[in-house]
């Protein structure tokens, strides 16, 4: 990869972080207007407790595919020698 690519890369990448948090804090904002006066439980009350749940919900199944690929993973000739 030249040069040229790898400034490319480096500067999508520092944009990716303000942009995952501008995204967060609008859905967090976008919560506290529409939230009921009625909540089953009184930590479903807490302003964006449903984009947290969704996050760490989210950084879960990524964790539990993490670990699942560690004993699904086989070679890379896994199947070149069936036939």
């Amino acid at each position: 990869m030249n040069q040229t690519r790898q400034k490319q890369a480096g500067s999508h990448a520092r944009l990716a972080v303000p942009v995952f948090f501008a995204v967060i804090l609008a859905g967090v904002a976008a919560d506290m207007l529409s939230a009921s006066g009625h909540a089953h439980a009184g930590l479903f009350s807490f302003p964006g407790f449903w984009s947290l749940f969704g996050l760490l919900g989210c950084c879960a199944l990524a964790g539990a595919c993490k670990l699942a690929a560690r004993f699904l993973k086989r070679p890379e000739n896994y199947y070149d020698d069936v036939l």
